[in-house]
């Protein structure tokens, strides 16, 4: 007949009992067994993962952009280009008559 439950004849109180049959989690070096929670084995996991963790970093610097937008934006909330609205969008250029450019721009508009 197995036991199946701990009772506190069988062991001192806190402590559970271990199956054989269920590996532990880790061992320190007092010899006792370390159990992870689910979620830091999630994050152990995940961050052995490259492109999961390069994927992480760009969706946290696309938040920080969302949560800047009003700061990082050239221009208010409220401002509206009414005289532009059915015009064409504009090719981006990094490369103008005078060299090339570290930043994209456009050129200006051009009235017939």
């Amino acid at each position: 007949m197995s036991k199946a439950t701990n009772s506190s004849a069988d062991a001192p109180a806190g402590k559970a009992l271990q199956s054989a049959a269920v590996a532990p989690a880790g061992e320190s070096s007092a010899g006792s067994i370390t159990h992870y929670s689910v979620g830091r084995l999630i994050w152990r996991r995940f961050r052995r993962h490259k492109a999961g963790v390069a994927c992480g970093l760009f969706l946290i610097g696309l938040a920080m952009c969302v949560l800047t937008a009003e700061f990082i934006g050239p221009h208010s909330i409220h401002t509206r280009q009414f005289k532009y609205v059915h015009l064409p969008p504009q090719g981006i250029h990094f490369r103008g008559e005078d060299g090339v450019h570290l930043r994209p721009f456009v050129y200006g508009i051009k009235s017939h």
